[in-house]
């Protein structure tokens, strides 16, 4: 935690000089809760989020991004840093591409390459020498949320090649992660490659995306995607192909989080139709399908899985209605969810919400019968740059004969 200290006291120290000069945003956000536990304890939770975004007039960005809360999995309050970054300006980008801008950018930050989506203890360097061509080199410490301290446990390095050739977006490069494993470094090196192509002048103006990952060190396939996209006037569709891997080891033995929500291995396909109709000046309806089948490997070894949507979503004047339909089904049930969510803009600063799912759930572990969820609540702004939203949510499942909770939110923004 001393280095984030440290971090934060060079961050204010940027932040001084020449204060009038420079563009400064801050966002807290407030909230609090009432429930009760399956056990029936009283519970109150409170959260408090602060962004800070600041640049000085030398192109010197600096992210502040804190939350102050009791962790659900430590179950400690303590202070998260979420994102701490400064960014230091190497260019301005390029007259007809501004946002490729070169720059180094050091601290906790969102790192994006590939199929990597981690938060990172670490530098990003992305340096264009061309809008055609560039190079973004990154290394640090993955952070997992549960951890308060600075920990350098699993560690990612990579560097990407940017190339804009024939009209299409190529991405390359390798990517090494090592995890800390008793008192040694076990890596694993990899290669991704990505490609994006829309051909406008083509009948459907389709858009093809691609996405490979390698095993360098093993010569084996890793992960891959493809997803093509039509559209035509008020009709886009997407087919898409996926299949992905669970991490061996990295992350695993020190993140609930990524065990709560990290890609099983497995193999999907899935199709999407949207239809957008502009019925009048202020009547829109847009509905969307969608099919999903999976393939995977489940305790009781090869299973098929699949999903089927069914939404819609209609504005008129100040009312916007959205129904949805879900069916899943696979080794361990079956699913069936009716939902609706209402809204209703009294004026552009006050919206009424609310929202209703009844459930069917038919499980392998004796499981079955209905669930029901509704909550309700109001946006509006009490005083300028101060949004506040108030929920009331009620639900009743297999665990809770009747739950109530009370949620409020109250953000400041200044600028």
């Amino acid at each position: 935690m001393k280095l984030f200290q440290q971090f934060v006291l060079l961050s204010i120290f940027v932040l001084l000089p020449r204060f009038a000069y420079a563009i400064i945003s801050v966002q807290t956000t407030a909230s609090s809760g009432y429930y009760k536990d399956i056990n029936q304890q009283e519970h109150v939770s409170m959260f408090l989020n602060w962004r800070v975004n600041h640049i000085h007039q030398s192109g010197i960005e600096t992210v502040l991004d804190f939350g102050l809360d009791n962790n659900f999995i430590r179950d400690k309050w303590a202070i998260y840093p979420y994102q701490l970054y400064v960014t230091y300006p190497l260019s301005n980008g390029f007259a007809h591409a501004p946002f490729y801008r070169s720059r180094i950018q050091l601290g906790r930050q969102l790192l994006t390459e590939g199929f990597e989506l981690d938060v990172i203890d670490g530098a990003v360097i992305p340096y264009y020498f061309t809008p055609e061509f560039g190079i973004k080199i990154f290394a640090g410490g993955v952070h997992i949320p549960e951890e308060t301290n600075l920990t350098f446990e699993d560690q990612i390095y990579g560097t990407s090649i940017f190339l804009k050739k024939w009209d299409t977006l190529i991405r390359f490069g390798p990517i090494i992660k090592q995890s800390k494993v008793n008192g040694g470094y076990n890596g694993t090196y990899q290669a991704f490659l990505s490609l994006a192509k829309t051909w406008d002048h083509l009948y459907l103006s389709p858009t093809l995306l691609l996405k490979d990952q390698w095993d360098i060190e093993y010569v084996k396939h890793d992960q891959a995607l493809a997803e093509l996209q039509l559209s035509r006037k008020r009709n886009f569709l997407a087919l898409s192909y996926t299949s992905r891997r669970l991490e061996s080891n990295f992350l695993k033995d020190r993140s609930f989080i990524f065990k709560l929500f990290s890609i099983s291995a497995g193999k999907t396909a899935s199709i999407s139709y949207l239809y957008d109709w502009p019925i009048q000046d202020n009547v829109r309806l847009q509905i969307n399908a969608k099919a999903m089948k999976v393939d995977y490997i489940s305790p009781k070894g090869e299973e098929t899985g699949d999903k089927e949507e069914l939404s819609a979503n209609l504005w008129f004047d100040k009312i916007n209605i959205a129904p949805v339909i879900t069916r899943i089904s696979s080794y361990g049930g079956e699913l069936w969810d009716f939902g609706c969510v209402f809204k209703y803009a009294f004026n552009p600063e006050m919206v009424l919400r609310v929202e209703g799912d009844a459930l069917w759930v038919d499980k392998i572990n004796g499981i079955k019968g209905w669930a029901y969820n509704v909550r309700s609540g109001l946006d509006f702004d009490i005083l300028p740059r101060f949004r506040t939203n108030l929920l009331v949510e009620v639900q009743r499942n297999h665990l809770f004969e009747f739950d109530v909770r009370a949620i409020a939110y109250v953000t400041h923004f200044y600028y």
